[in-house]
């Protein structure tokens, strides 16, 4: 448990490192950066969203479909909008990564900062995506279940 304590202390400590990269960067690579981003977290939300809406009806087929119900609907929902985080943010590293302009403007601003490299950055929101995600999905089969309503 130290260990992760210890990684917990040096990335608090590297944030004003981090801030200050992330202002250095230019205006186009943040507008990139935030449109992949805002793009992607609403294209996984809605798709976890109706994913798991298309399974409580293959569950439940006497109830219409998109009908409002409490709390699955929460249930279902949230934890997407949760997961689809941690993964939008990796997926949007990726893309940043293939963009060549963009990249070059990332290496550059974070240039000496520790925690800035992509695989560093990618590797510890990995981690951190392997611990919420199958939680997330676990309390949305739970909305899809509805042990409650039995």
């Amino acid at each position: 448990m130290s260990r992760v304590i210890k990684k917990l202390r040096s990335y608090q400590a590297d944030f004003p490192k981090r801030q200050a990269a992330r202002q250095r960067l230019p205006w186009w690579a943040v507008l990139f950066q935030l449109t992949i981003a805002i793009s992607g977290l609403g294209g996984l939300a809605m798709g976890w969203l109706f994913g798991f809406e298309a399974l409580y009806h293959i569950v439940h087929p006497s109830i219409p479909l998109f009908e409002p119900r409490f709390p699955s609907g929460g249930l279902m929902a949230f934890p997407g909008i949760v997961a689809a985080i941690f993964i939008s943010v990796i997926l949007t590293n990726v893309v940043i990564r293939l963009v060549p302009p963009v990249r070059r403007a990332n290496e550059e601003a974070f240039r000496g900062v520790r925690s800035g490299s992509f695989r560093e950055s990618t590797g510890s929101l990995a981690k951190g995506a392997a611990i919420v995600v199958p939680l997330c999905i676990v309390i949305a089969l739970i909305g899809v279940w509805e042990p409650w309503a039995l």
